[in-house]
C-alpha cells in the first residue's frame, strides 16, 4: 500500500476520494478507513468516493463505504459512490447495498447531484 494508491481532491465543500487500485482488498481497507476518518476532513460532510478504476471491490472495502456512510449520514452529510463498470458494480446489487448508497457513471454526475 502506498499513497498511490489512492488520491484526494476537494471542490469546494466536497471531498473525492479516488481509489487508483484495480482491486480494492482487505489489505488496502484499513488505509482507506484511515484515510476516511482522518482529521483533515473530518470538517467536510459531502464526500465521493470514486471507484473508476477498479474492477473488483471486496467485502473489506464496502464494509468500510458502509461505515462512512452511516457516520457521514449521522452528521447529516452524504457519501456518493463513482462506479462506471458494471463488474465492480454487481458486487452492490447481489448485495442489495445499492439501495442504501447513491450512486454514479462519474465523477461530473456526482458532483451535479450535490
Amino acid at each position: 500500500m502506498a499513497d498511490e494508491d489512492f488520491k484526494r481532491e476537494i471542490v469546494g465543500d466536497i471531498v473525492i476520494e479516488k481509489v487508483k487500485l484495480s482491486r480494492a482488498t482487505v489489505k488496502e481497507a484499513q488505509e482507506f478507513k484511515d484515510r476516511l476518518f482522518s482529521d483533515s476532513i473530518s470538517g467536510f460532510n459531502k464526500i465521493i468516493v470514486d471507484l473508476t478504476e477498479c474492477t473488483f471491490v471486496d467485502s473489506s472495502m464496502i464494509g468500510a463505504m458502509v461505515v462512512m456512510l452511516k457516520r457521514i449520514s449521522q452528521k447529516g452529510g452524504e457519501l456518493r459512490l463513482v462506479i462506471p463498470e458494471a463488474e465492480a458494480f454487481q458486487v452492490f446489487t447481489v448485495t442489495g447495498l445499492f439501495r442504501a448508497f447513491n450512486i454514479f457513471r462519474s465523477v461530473e454526475d456526482a458532483l451535479k447531484d450535490f
